[in-house]
């Protein structure tokens, strides 16, 4: 789904719909060592040889970390919102 998408998914629910989004710092953020964050357990746990089947980790996520304006763009367009953040970074 595309920007120009949302507004017309947008008008399929009732008026007073209200939508809402989760998720985890770890899951979106990525940049684990940008600005004096640090490691999380998970970035460390993600680290360890064998511990993830495929080696997979966060650095990357979902970029929230570099492309936060535009995420916020978009979820604000569904309404409210409360932002997740790493507990590292506050």
């Amino acid at each position: 789904m595309n920007m120009t998408e949302l507004p017309t998914l947008h008008e399929r629910f009732p008026p007073h719909f209200v939508w809402g989004v989760a998720t985890s710092s770890f899951q979106i953020e990525g940049a684990p060592e940008q600005d004096g964050k640090g490691l999380s357990i998970w970035d460390q746990f993600c680290r360890v040889p064998g511990a993830i089947a495929d080696a997979s980790n966060g650095d990357v996520a979902c970029a929230h970390y570099s492309r936060w304006q535009e995420d916020l763009d978009l979820i604000a367009s569904l309404g409210e919102f409360h932002r997740p953040m790493a507990g590292e970074r506050i």
